[in-house]
């Protein structure tokens, strides 16, 4: 049987998790595994400008998610596959 690369990466990944509490900071480990935990805000100093030389400007929503992102210590970012 055929186990591509990447599923035994995240195979050896997920066994890592299990044993081991500390392969993640204890805020994830605590939040993958579903358990109740304090949310707070990352404190980061975040630019003025979000912008990358080359690619088109962020527009306002945009802007917003970035910003959002950055103050969270576990996010997940859905795009459609066009945006890819």
């Amino acid at each position: 049987m055929y186990t591509s690369l990447l599923t035994l990466r995240m195979q050896t990944a997920m066994r890592t998790f299990a044993v081991d509490e500390r392969s993640v900071s204890g805020y994830l480990y605590h939040r993958l595994l579903g358990h109740d935990v304090e949310e707070h805000k990352v404190r980061a100093a975040l630019p003025r400008k979000f912008s990358v030389p080359g690619l088109p400007e962020l527009n306002h929503s945009q802007i917003t998610a970035v910003k959002s992102v950055l103050q969270k210590p576990l996010s997940l970012i859905q795009v459609p596959t066009s945006g890819l």
